[in-house]
């Protein structure tokens, strides 16, 4: 799966990326693996 809007925010390797796959779980399931897993349209926002 290719991940869209994809920005490192540290130096550390911290990243955002957009999340299609996850969304209808995210808020109830740990599927972030440690990234910041926001939707398509916050992604693109960011």
């Amino acid at each position: 799966m290719d991940a869209r809007y994809a920005e490192r925010f540290t130096n550390e390797g911290g990243y955002i990326h957009a999340t299609p796959w996850s969304v209808g779980d995210q808020g109830h399931d740990n599927v972030s693996h440690g990234r910041a897993n926001p939707s398509m349209r916050n992604a693109e926002w960011v």
